[in-house]
């Protein structure tokens, strides 16, 4: 017999800040995003990519 999850959708608004959404703050080492968040003041690296 075969078991179903049910699931309950989701709101856009419960996706901000999650994922592909939430602010890139780690830099990749050997990348220029440290540099570009320190150069420009940035505290999200996607401004810089």
């Amino acid at each position: 017999m075969a078991r179903f999850v049910y699931s309950t959708p989701v709101l856009a608004a419960e996706l901000d800040g999650q994922a592909r959404n939430a602010p890139l703050t780690r830099p990749r080492p050997g990348h220029a995003d440290l540099a570009g968040m320190q150069k420009y003041a940035h505290a999200d690296a996607r401004p810089i990519l």
